[in-house]
């Protein structure tokens, strides 16, 4: 299912649908698609809109998929990443925490996306704080001990 988000050369890590906006949005016409199916489908063309820059679309599947299940942390996390993107990083913050609240499955994700957005914001202690939860709760997550070695610094191209 979809998860939260990767940031790769320039921001939050996400998922990686395979599937376009096109066939999301036929998906979404289908009367036969459950809604279940449905909110998968919203996420992950929210994604992809995400990748496209177009925010505003993604943030509106997003919240349609919120509306539907107000408990789907695979949604804060992805709206989360919307948020970084258009440099509302407290707003991310809260869609991050909101993800983990929730139960999101790959937790590390979540924090090392908190980390992101505060070092976005120019708080290391609060960066390097989630970057060490990021490792707790993967010790495999590079990127995050990359950033722990380096103090936590705004350079985003270290995935």
């Amino acid at each position: 299912g979809a998860c939260g988000i990767h940031p790769g050369a320039f921001g939050p890590h996400d998922h990686r649908p395979n599937l376009d906006h096109r066939e999301g949005t036929a998906a979404l016409r289908d009367p036969a698609t459950t809604q279940s199916d449905r909110r998968k489908t919203l996420v992950n063309r929210g994604v992809i809109y995400n990748r496209k820059g177009d925010i505003q679309a993604a943030i509106d599947d997003f919240n349609a998929a919120l509306a539907s299940d107000p408990n789907l942390p695979e949604a804060y996390i992805n709206r989360g990443n919307s948020y970084f993107l258009a440099g509302q990083f407290e707003r991310a913050i809260g869609d991050y925490e909101q993800a983990l609240a929730f139960g999101l499955a790959k937790a590390h994700i979540a924090w090392y996306n908190i980390g992101l957005a505060h070092d976005a914001r120019k708080e290391p202690e609060l960066a390097l704080a989630a970057y060490q939860k990021a490792l707790e709760a993967n010790p495999d997550v590079m990127a995050a001990k990359t950033k722990l070695r380096q103090g936590g610094n705004l350079d985003m191209h270290d995935p």
